[in-house]
């Protein structure tokens, strides 16, 4: 670990998908402390799972329960720290009907439209 590494704070959105999980037990390795964040915080299975990536890591790791991605209130390491970041989220649908799929196939048949 380096010796700046462990002053270093991380922020990892999507922390228990498939990439942020990743993310978070190679950043934990590192030393460095992660905030992460998670839809549902109160999810033990997932919660669990990425408090055991790194043994002896755990106090390290921050939880933060973020259900909107375009939150105007970002974690505290989003705040006040240098870095970059980057989104592999899924776009969910938040209407009240799921958009129907084979209208998007059909647009993609189309003409191109000339204005």
């Amino acid at each position: 670990m380096n010796s700046s590494s462990s002053e270093v704070q991380v922020c990892v959105t999507g922390g228990a998908g498939f990439i942020g999980s990743y993310l978070v037990k190679k950043l934990l390795e590192k030393g460095y402390t992660v905030h992460a964040t998670l839809r549902n915080t109160e999810d033990e299975e997932k919660t669990g799972l990425l408090r055991r990536l790194v043994p002896g890591a755990a106090e390290r790791l921050r939880l933060f329960r973020c259900s909107r991605p375009t939150s105007s209130t970002p974690p505290p390491s989003r705040r006040r720290s240098l870095g970059a970041s980057s989104s592999s989220s899924s776009p969910r649908h938040t209407g009240s009907k799921p958009p129907d799929p084979s209208t998007r196939a059909r647009r993609k048949l189309q003409w191109p439209r000339c204005a």
